[in-house]
């Protein structure tokens, strides 16, 4: 069945190749494209599904007998820095969002894999066959602790390191994709008589913890959500003009293209709310010379409010949190005590933040200079 939208071929379904899938590894074929099309789709999904896909690392590790990365241990192979390494690699399935930490206990000689690793109920380890490291002697036993969380991207070993951090918890630097690759291409296909539409077909390996299904639906979604403002832009610019209707007249000046003029409706019929907005201002050549120096932010001829400010601080306060490009240390901390805007955070007191969960110095002053650069402030009442 085809699909068309405005004279455009649109794709119909998407079917992944049940010959060759498996639970890490998976084949999609989407088709019909404009020409075109095809790449701007394929090459989107790419990117989003290499960088914005949530899993699972190690943030810390603590090995029984040592105290920095830097060491060896008695009875065992590898040193310390070998270990972290191969800890790094290690994939674990959640069943929910909250932290883990992890026991290994091994005696005798022998390998220490993956699969020696103890779990609850809520999580699994997926990589059972990683080896972690080889005891040599009988008498010597390998016992560790090893922090997973979830997240997104890239985290350094500094950003995972606690202000007061316990010794012989040693950070390591986490890469929480659990995408290793994917790769697409497109080529001809046939709609009709005519053959120069595109076919998608896009390849997707992942670490185990997510089946290439959900990774491509994820990102797909994430992709969509960025495209929501564009689609609903006309909204927008009618709330835009809603705002400018109060600010003066200025002779010789226009609106911005897309957000109207105040006497100008914007994109069709003007919003209801338009109707009761208050009548123009005079012009700055109509009133007195002791009232030509008057800010243009403010209505001419009338006395100063601050109707204005509090409007605008109660923007500030109804954005979202990652308005304040925290780093992800911060935003992990907000996020997991459900503090989702600026508002929420000002309401809370230093204190407050202080007993959150892996919250720190660093975290305080950085979000107290992120609040001062937008004139706010922790401990508002908001």
């Amino acid at each position: 069945m085809r699909i068309r939208w405005r004279d455009l071929e649109l794709p119909t379904k998407v079917v992944a190749d049940s010959a060759t899938r498996t639970d890490s590894y998976a084949k999609f074929t989407a088709e019909p494209f404009e020409r075109g099309y095809g790449v701007t789709v394929g090459n989107g999904l790419r990117r989003v599904l290499l960088s914005s896909i949530e899993g699972t690392a190690v943030t810390s590790v603590k090995i029984q007998g040592v105290k920095h990365e830097f060491s060896s241990i008695d009875g065992i192979k590898e040193d310390v820095t070998d270990i972290i390494l191969a800890l790094k690699r290690l994939r674990v399935q959640f069943h929910t969002d909250d932290p883990k930490v992890l026991r290994v206990e091994k005696s005798g000689a022998g390998p220490v894999t993956g699969a020696d690793i103890m779990t609850g109920s809520d999580c699994e380890v997926v990589s059972g066959d990683l080896h972690i490291c080889t005891i040599t002697e009988d008498n010597v036993s390998f016992e560790a602790e090893i922090e997973v969380r979830r997240g997104r991207g890239y985290v350094t070993a500094e950003e995972n390191a606690r202000e007061e951090q316990e010794i012989g918890v040693i950070p390591v630097d986490s890469i929480f994709s659990p995408i290793q690759r994917v790769r697409y291409r497109t080529e001809n296909t046939r709609v009709g008589k005519l053959t120069n539409y595109d076919r998608l077909i896009l390849e997707l390996w992942t670490d185990g913890t997510i089946t290439p299904e959900m990774a491509l639906v994820e990102a797909s979604k994430i992709y969509r959500k960025h495209l929501n403002p564009f689609i609903q832009f006309f909204d927008v610019g009618k709330e835009l003009l809603f705002d400018k209707a109060s600010e003066p007249s200025i002779p010789g000046f226009s609106a911005p293209v897309g957000l109207g003029a105040p006497s100008t409706p914007s994109f069709g019929s003007a919003p209801a709310a338009m109707a009761t907005a208050p009548a123009a201002s005079p012009t700055p050549s109509t009133l007195p010379a002791s009232m030509g120096s008057e800010p243009l932010g403010a209505p001419l001829g009338a006395p100063a409010t601050d109707g204005g400010d509090s409007e605008e601080q109660r923007r500030k306060l109804e954005l979202p949190i990652a308005h304040l490009d925290l780093s992800v240390r911060a935003s992990n901390c907000l996020e997991a005590e459900g503090v989702q805007t600026i508002g929420e955070l000002v309401r809370l007191s230093q204190e407050q933040l202080m007993g959150f969960k892996n919250f720190g110095r660093t975290s305080l002053k950085e979000i107290t200079r992120k609040l001062d650069d937008m004139n706010l402030s922790l401990g508002m009442e908001a």
